[in-house]
C-alpha cells in the first residue's frame, strides 16, 4: 500500500513511517522541509498555503498528522480542508487523522482547531477514521525546555496528565491504515494518570536543574477544562510507562555544552526553600542562607567561590 504521511518529519511521522516500511508498505513523507530518511521518501508539502498537495496522487492512504499549536487555524483548519479537496480530487482511498483526547468544547484554542479539524474530515469526500491520543512523553521535557533559564517554573494547579508512548500510538496507526475506513475509533490513552508537578520535577530532577515550581493557578473554564478529567482516557497497558520515559532523559548542558552537575535535594536553609501549606516562603527565597563564619574559614571559602551560574547551575573554579 502506498501511504503518505503529513507532517511526517515530527516524532510520531517518523516512528510511523518507519514502522510501515518494515511491514511492507511504501511510505512518503510530507512536511515543510521534505527532509530525506533512509527507506522512505520525503516530499515537500505546505498546508498552510497549499503548496505541493499535488504530491497525494497515486497514494492509496493518507494519513493526517500536520499541526501546529500556534498556527492552528492557517495549518489545523484551513490547511485539513486543503488537504481534504485534494485528497478527494486525487482518489485517495482513506484519511486517517489523528487528534487530541478531549477537544470536544474545550475552551483552549488550539484543542478548538482540533475538533473543527475532525469535522472537516468527517465531512469530507475522503473515506476516512480519526483516532484521539493523549499527550506524548515528551510534551513535559519540551516545556521545560522551552522556558528561559530563570529560576522557577510555572506549574498549573491540580492538573494530571496521562502521557502516552509515541511507540505504541504509531503501532496502532499501522494497523488502522491495513484496516481501512473505520470512522471515529476509540481513544488512546497511556498506562497511567501521573500529575503534571510530579512530571515537572522529574524532568528536573533528569536534567540536573535546579528551579523553584511554582503553582499556577487557571481559573474560569480553562482552569475546569484542565482539571475535570477530560483529557484522560481509558489506560492502555502498552508501551512504555512514565517512569521508564523519565529514566532516559539526558542532563541538560550549559551554555559551552558542559553537563549539569548532579542535582541535590536542598536543605531547610538552602538556596531554593518550597513553599509552606499556607503559602508563605522566605521574602528572599532565590537568595542562598546566610551563617556566621569565621575569618579563616571565609579565607579558605575565597580559594573556591562559584562562578557566575549557568542555567541554574554553579561550578567551582
Amino acid at each position: 500500500m502506498r501511504v503518505l504521511i503529513t507532517g511526517g518529519s515530527g516524532e510520531l511521522g517518523i516512528r510511523l513511517s518507519r514502522l510501515l516500511a518494515e511491514r511492507g508498505h511504501v511510505a512518503t513523507v510530507a512536511s515543510r522541509s521534505a527532509r530525506p530518511m533512509r527507506d522512505v521518501a520525503a516530499v515537500e508539502m505546505d498546508l498552510a498555503t497549499g503548496a505541493g498537495v499535488e504530491s497525494l496522487a497515486g497514494h492509496d492512504t493518507v494519513v493526517h498528522l500536520a499541526s501546529n499549536p500556534f498556527e492552528a487555524q492557517r495549518v489545523d483548519v484551513e490547511g485539513t480542508q486543503r488537504l481534504v479537496d485534494a485528497a478527494a480530487a486525487a482518489g485517495v482511498d482513506h484519511l486517517l487523522a489523528v487528534s487530541i483526547v478531549g477537544v470536544d468544547d474545550h475552551p483552549y484554542p488550539y484543542y478548538r482547531a482540533k475538533a473543527e479539524m475532525e469535522r472537516i474530515v468527517q465531512k469530507g469526500d475522503v473515506p476516512w477514521t480519526i483516532l484521539r491520543a493523549t499527550q506524548f512523553h515528551s510534551l513535559v521535557p519540551r516545556f521545560v525546555d522551552m522556558l528561559p533559564a530563570v529560576g522557577f517554573v510555572p506549574v498549573p494547579r491540580g492538573v494530571s496528565l496521562q502521557p502516552i508512548d509515541v511507540a505504541v500510538v504509531a503501532e496502532r496507526l499501522a494497523e488502522l491504515v491495513e484496516a481501512g475506513p473505520s470512522g471515529r475509533v476509540a481513544d488512546l490513552g497511556g498506562p497511567e494518570i501521573v500529575p503534571l508537578r510530579k512530571m515537572v520535577e522529574d524532568v528536573l530532577g533528569a536534567k540536573r536543574l535546579r528551579r523553584l515550581i511554582v503553582p499556577l493557578p487557571l481559573p474560569g473554564g480553562l482552569g475546569t477544562a484542565l482539571r475535570d478529567g477530560r483529557m484522560l482516557s481509558t489506560p492502555t497497558q502498552r508501551g512504555q510507562r512514565w517512569s521508564d520515559h523519565e529514566a532516559g532523559i539526558n542532563p541538560a548542558r550549559d551554555r559551552v555544552g558542559r553537563l549539569s552537575a548532579p542535582a541535590t535535594k536542598p536543605s531547610r536553609s538552602a538556596a531554593w526553600p518550597t513553599s509552606s501549606r499556607s503559602g508563605s516562603r522566605s521574602s528572599n527565597a532565590l537568595a542562598p542562607s546566610r551563617t556566621m563564619r569565621s575569618p579563616s574559614a571565609r579565607k579558605t571559602e575565597m580559594g573556591t567561590r562559584a562562578l557566575p551560574a549557568v542555567d541554574g547551575q554553579a561550578t567551582t573554579s
